[in-house]
C-alpha cells in the first residue's frame, strides 16, 4: 500500500482524529440515531484505526501516535463505564502535563531529552555542530541555551495541560451515558484544535526557531551550513 505524503497525513489526521469523530458525536448520539454507546464506539473508531493504520501500515513509529491510541481508549473506557465527566478533563490534561514535566525535569538528569531529540533527529549535522562549539568554546553557553529552550518547550505542554483541563471542564457537565454527554465530547474534541492544538504549536514552533537561533550564534554557520544533507 503506498504511504501518504507528509502533508495528506496531516490532513488525514485532522479528518480521522477530530471531524470525523466530532460529527458522530454532536449528530448521531440520540436515540432515534445510533444511540450513545453505539454513536460513541463508532466516533472513537476512527482515531484509533487510524493511529493502528500509522503504527503497524505507515511504519509510524512516534510515541505520540501511541499516545494518541491510548488517549482514544481511555475516552471509550471512561463512556462505556458511565464515569463523571471530571476524568474526562484529568485524562485530557494529564498527558502534556507529563511531558511538561519530562521537558522540565530531564536537563538535570543524565538523559536530556531535547538534546537527545535533537541530536538523533537527523536534521541537524552533528559533526559539524560539535566541531564549531568545540572551536569556538562554547559548548557550555550552547547547552544553556538548550535548558532555556527545554523550559521554554515544557511551558507549552503546560500550557496545553491547563486549557485541555479547563476546555473540558466548561464542556462536558451532562451525565454519562447520555446523547448530551456524547455531544459535549464531539464538541470539546472539534474545539480543542483552534482553542488547543494551535496556540500549542505556535509556542513550539517559537521554541524551535529560538533553538536554531542558539545554534547560528554559537558555531557561526547559518541555518542552511548547518542542516543535514545526504551528501
Amino acid at each position: 500500500m503506498p504511504r501518504f505524503k507528509k502533508q495528506n497525513g496531516i490532513w488525514l489526521s485532522i479528518v480521522f482524529n477530530i471531524l470525523v469523530p466530532s460529527l458522530i458525536l454532536m449528530k448521531f448520539s440520540s436515540p432515534d440515531r445510533l444511540g450513545t454507546l453505539y454513536a460513541l464506539m463508532l466516533a472513537l473508531a476512527f482515531p484509533i484505526g487510524f493511529g493502528l493504520y500509522e503504527f503497524f501500515i505507515q511504519k509510524n513509529k512516534d510515541v505520540l501516535v501511541l499516545v494518541g491510541i491510548l488517549s482514544t481508549l481511555i475516552t471509550g473506557i471512561i463512556g462505556l463505564f458511565e464515569l463523571d465527566g471530571f476524568w474526562i478533563a484529568v485524562k485530557e490534561s494529564i498527558i502534556p502535563l507529563i511531558f511538561g514535566l519530562i521537558l522540565g525535569i530531564s536537563p538535570h538528569t543524565p538523559y536530556f531529552l531535547l538534546k537527545k531529540m535533537l541530536y538523533n533527529s537527523g536534521i541537524i549535522n552533528i559533526s559539524k555542530l560539535e566541531w564549531a562549539l568545540n572551536q569556538y568554546g562554547t559548548q557550555k553557553e550552547f547547552n544553556r541555551h538548550l535548558r532555556i529552550s527545554s523550559y521554554l518547550l515544557a511551558t507549552s505542554f503546560l500550557l496545553s495541560s491547563i486549557l485541555n483541563f479547563a476546555l473540558a471542564r466548561a464542556i462536558v457537565t451532562s451525565a454519562p451515558g447520555t446523547p448530551e454527554f456524547n455531544e459535549e465530547i464531539g464538541k470539546m474534541t472539534a474545539l480543542s484544535y483552534p482553542v488547543i492544538v494551535v496556540p500549542s504549536l505556535l509556542l513550539s514552533l517559537l521554541v524551535v526557531y529560538y533553538i536554531f537561533y542558539g545554534i547560528k550564534k554559537y558555531t557561526n554557520f547559518s541555518i542552511n551550513e548547518i542542516i543535514q544533507t545526504n551528501s
